[in-house]
């Protein structure tokens, strides 16, 4: 393995945008509601992340490991340096409020790094990222939900879109980024709203996909393909992009499976198994 890029690994991590924030009563936690049938615990979400026309892919893997944890990881390819990434969701505002981000090291062990907490009842959110020579700490508000991380790839999004009440209605979205450039003024801000809403193209009942517009100043245009039976996302793209390097964002699903907890940290473990070096 070689050593691991800090600045490159901190990458899966933070972003910048220059946007107003709304305010906390543009909330719509309404549009979820939770069912345990639909936490499909043990299911693995196999992504592709990349610009849009290809370039740039990363493979993002999203393992549902109880209700309440999503873990992550985030690598360009077997033998690679590698991100684990894990959060708690919060059902009650319908937001990860808890994210840990750390290198995947040989054996499955994590070495955490960056630590990002929000506090619902004010929704201050500190961030904190300890590199071997640095220390890098950041605050902003955060103040309506459902919020996500945006340069988390929607990873804890695929999660909670199987609770939406009424998907063919649509629902609002508040996103967060964060940039792993120390020389930008802004390395942590509130991105704002983005709205997502279901298209004519989803008149037949019977069909796999419901595909939604999306535009806001967020994220800017783009769309969002869900599985209409079990509310996954399937493919997304927007203007906007969510890593430094990239021109525009988009996610594929590529495969899924059913493993246990077990079969989990297996794949974390093959990850650096058989690498030379």
């Amino acid at each position: 393995m070689r050593p691991l890029a800090y600045s490159i690994i901190l990458a899966l991590f933070l972003a910048v945008t220059q946007t107003p924030p709304l305010h906390a009563d543009q909330s719509e936690e309404g549009d979820f509601i939770r069912d345990a049938d639909r936490d499909f615990v043990g299911r693995l979400y196999h992504y592709v992340r990349s610009n849009q026309d290809g370039s740039r892919a990363e493979q993002i893997d999203v393992y549902r490991a109880s209700e309440t944890r999503i873990e992550v990881m985030k690598t360009t390819g077997q033998c690679r340096q590698a991100a684990l990434v894990i959060a708690e969701i919060n059902f009650e505002n319908w937001s990860a409020d808890t994210i840990t981000g750390g290198a995947l090291l040989p054996g499955g062990e994590v070495m955490e790094f960056a630590f990002l907490v929000r506090n619902p009842a004010t929704g201050d959110l500190h961030v904190e990222v300890n590199l071997p020579d640095q220390s890098l700490a950041f605050d902003i508000n955060i103040p309506a939900t459902p919020w996500h991380l945006y340069d988390f790839d929607l990873a804890n999004l695929t999660a909670m879109t199987p609770y939406l009440a009424n998907p063919e209605v649509g629902f609002i979205l508040h996103f967060g980024l964060m940039w792993a450039d120390p020389s930008h003024p802004e390395p942590v801000s509130y991105m704002g709203a983005q709205s997502f809403t279901p298209t004519l193209e989803n008149s037949d009942e019977t069909a796999a996909h419901l595909r939604m517009v999306s535009s806001g100043e967020a994220l800017g245009d783009g769309y969002l393909v869900l599985d209409a039976a079990d509310g996954y996302i399937i493919e997304a793209a927007f203007e906007v992009p969510n890593h430094p390097g990239y021109a525009d964002f988009q996610l594929r699903l590529t495969g899924i499976e059913e493993i246990d907890a077990d079969g989990w940290q297996q794949h974390l473990v093959a990850q650096f198994e058989n690498c030379d070096g």
